[in-house]
């Protein structure tokens, strides 16, 4: 039938054509053609009636079909078992299915607020591509749910057909997968040979030691249904699962300061950890654990240190703890050692650059400056890299430049760029930090590195060095650079020049043997002394100009002493370069003389943002402080610094919180 319309449709329409072809091409009479019009104009009409009727029937036809179709899909959506909604404008419900209703508890929720049923779906807080890949959601009737959105629009209105996927099930599966994951930690007696060194073997007192240090553990590792394994004479393998770990963190692994009330000797018995998380496998969480550890002993010990692979930045290591400071080992072996390998390394090389952190201070060119009469012991060309615009320690390059041996080996870093040979050797001294060398184009181009630095490790630090020394035991990079001296078989002794250097090194690091100071530290300065250096020449090296003097004071004037034991002096000038680095570190050098105080922090307003330097009698470990501060901190656990954002006043308030939080961690009384 349709067919057939079709086509008679089409003959009407041939029909008219040849007429109105015949008219014109014939020239018929007017009556004809008069009576051919109306004729012409009725088919028309007929052709015009048929036409519509036939519209009129598919639009039926189709009507009828969108109507079947939009109710089987109504009836559909209504009954799908996935809560779904028609969200309006500023986030309203127009429209919901019967499983949204049963899922949020039959309540009436057209007209309501989307954030009704969970406070994280604002649909203003996400973008589409969000939405469109789903977001997680917290809904109030204590499900999880997984969000999808979809922006349509209803009479020119925009509308959102929101739908929520449940995955309670699939949430809680990962939560008790990350909970239960293993979690390897390595514990360490750090200190044990070190302060049982006096006491005979087998003696009471080492073994009582042991015994309580090992009860700690083992109740430690009771309380999680944990394993523990000793396999060292005092180290100690720890295996738990995830979920305590959050728990341990929050209270600082309370068993280090268990171990810590057990002395030997007087001295504190002291544990560091180095815990590994989220390693594929056992044997992946445990090299992360041994690397958590090294960190904890490079940075002093007595602390922990976690290696959690989750977190893919540099600060991928965390460090709590860290209360005592570190006792100096005794056994020079490793100094012999490396002193070899230092100077094999210095006669393959074709030639040394020798270089410290920027603005090198005393501690950084007295280094150097020993590093440099070894590679002279080898008879290797040496430079080092000093950028006199910036230097702290100008008196002793100037005083070395007029010696004959030094005329050509202080050199800026553009300079020493071109010296870079194939088989250069790079040795950096008194930071293992890229960041913070003065020159870091040579690092990265140098064919051999060796690091000889005596700060607390960090965890962005130089790790493709061929030689590795950082030990915070040491009061200074002079004193371990001293010691190595002292194992080469050195055919031209220490210039006296060469020997003032070192121990003005020693001296600053030490704030004159105050601090840091132990029998190696008086070894190494004895030993410079027999090499002729001069204990007043050197304090000459460290007089103040009278405009230091000055600054030193206002500083002094300006500082405020807060909770009893800390001192703090806030410095905001339009000029800051008056006050040097140096200068800022002798004025935290003075305010520890006040009585009774612990630490000291200045601070300095810079146009790149507020530095701080720190100093600390023992009791408290600045570094800890500055370094939840400062990104860029460095240092240890009596001398730290850094640089941070924000403006004086708000960064004096987030100084004295952050003495707050380690007053209350580490157990401090201090007075308000």
């Amino acid at each position: 039938m349709k067919n057939k319309k079709k086509y008679d449709l089409r003959i009407l329409w041939i029909v008219a054509v040849i007429l109105v072809t015949l008219a014109v091409s014939y020239r018929i009479g007017t009556e004809f053609l008069v009576g051919e019009v109306v004729m012409l104009g009725v088919i028309v009409l007929v052709l015009l009636i048929m036409d519509t009727r036939r519209h009129i029937g598919l639009y039926a036809y189709f009507d009828k079909g969108t109507r079947a179709i939009s109710a089987i899909v109504h009836n559909a959506v209504m009954d799908l078992g996935i809560p779904t909604f028609i969200v309006g404008e500023n986030n309203v419900i127009i429209w919901n299915n019967d499983s949204a209703s049963s899922a949020m508890k039959n309540k009436e929720l057209c007209g309501c607020d989307l954030t009704s049923i969970a406070p994280e779906a604002n649909l203003c807080d996400y973008s589409v591509d969000q939405l469109k890949e789903g977001v997680r959601i917290n809904a109030y009737n204590g499900r999880v749910y997984r969000m999808y959105g979809k922006l349509e629009k209803q009479n020119r209105k925009p509308v959102t057909i929101v739908y929520l996927q449940d995955i309670t099930d699939a949430q809680e599966a990962l939560n008790n997968f990350e909970n239960t994951r293993p979690v390897v930690a390595i514990v360490v007696l750090d200190n044990l040979s070190i302060v049982s060194r006096n006491v005979r073997a087998g003696d009471v007192s080492r073994a009582s030691a042991v015994a309580q240090a090992e009860d700690i553990l083992s109740e430690w590792m009771n309380s999680c249904g944990g394993l523990l394994k000793k396999f060292d004479d005092s180290k100690y393998l720890c295996i738990f699962e995830k979920q305590y770990l959050a728990d341990f963190k929050a209270e600082n692994f309370p068993v280090s300061n268990k171990i810590s009330e057990i002395k030997i000797n007087n001295f504190a018995l002291t544990a560091s950890i180095g815990v590994g998380v989220d390693g594929k496998d056992f044997e992946t969480a445990y090299k992360y654990a041994e690397q958590a550890l090294d960190t904890a002993l490079a940075r002093g010990g007595a602390q922990t240190a976690i290696k959690n692979n989750a977190r893919r930045d540099k600060d991928s290591f965390e460090h709590i703890g860290g209360r005592f400071q570190t006792i100096e080992k005794s056994s020079r072996v490793k100094s012999s050692y490396l002193a070899s390998m230092l100077v094999s390394h210095m006669n393959k090389a074709d030639n040394i650059i020798v270089m410290g952190h920027a603005a090198a201070d005393f501690d950084a060119i007295g280094a150097a400056v020993g590093v440099a009469r070894i590679a002279k012991n080898c008879k290797k060309p040496v430079n080092i890299v000093c950028n006199r615009g910036t230097c702290l320690a100008m008196s002793v390059v100037d005083k070395l430049s007029t010696l004959p041996d030094y005329r050509d080996v202080f050199v800026d870093g553009a300079v020493a760029l071109d010296l870079l040979k194939r088989n250069t050797l790079l040795v950096i001294v008194d930071t293992h930090l890229a960041r913070q060398l003065e020159e870091p184009m040579i690092y990265r181009n140098a064919g051999a590195v060796a690091v000889i630095d005596h700060h607390r490790k960090m965890p962005d630090a130089i790790d493709s060095a061929d030689i590795m020394e950082i030990e915070s035991y040491a009061s200074s990079a002079s004193e371990l650079v001293t010691e190595f001296i002292q194992f080469i078989d050195m055919e031209d002794p220490l210039l006296k020049e060469e020997a003032d250097a070192l121990l003005a090194g020693i001296v600053l690091d030490t704030h004159g043997f105050d601090f840091k100071s132990g029998v190696r530290t008086f070894e190494s300065a004895a030993f410079l002394r027999s090499m002729g250096a001069d204990t007043t020449e050197v304090r000459k090296l460290f007089r103040s100009k009278e405009r230091d003097f000055k600054l030193l004071t206002e500083g002094i004037r300006i500082a405020s002493v807060y909770r009893k034991k800390t001192i703090i002096s806030a410095i905001d000038v339009e000029d800051d370069s008056v006050y040097t680095r140096d200068i800022v570190g002798k004025l935290a050098d003075e305010l520890l003389s006040v009585e009774g105080i612990e630490a000291s922090f200045v601070l300095v307003r810079r146009p790149t943002g507020i530095q701080i330097s720190s100093r600390s009698m023992g009791l408290i470990n600045v570094q800890n402080i500055v370094e939840k501060l400062s990104a860029s901190s460095g240092g240890h656990f009596t001398s730290a610094g850094g640089m941070f954002d924000g403006d004086i006043e708000e960064a004096v308030e987030l100084l004295k919180k952050q003495i707050d939080r380690y007053a209350e961690n580490e157990n401090i009384q201090m007075e308000d």
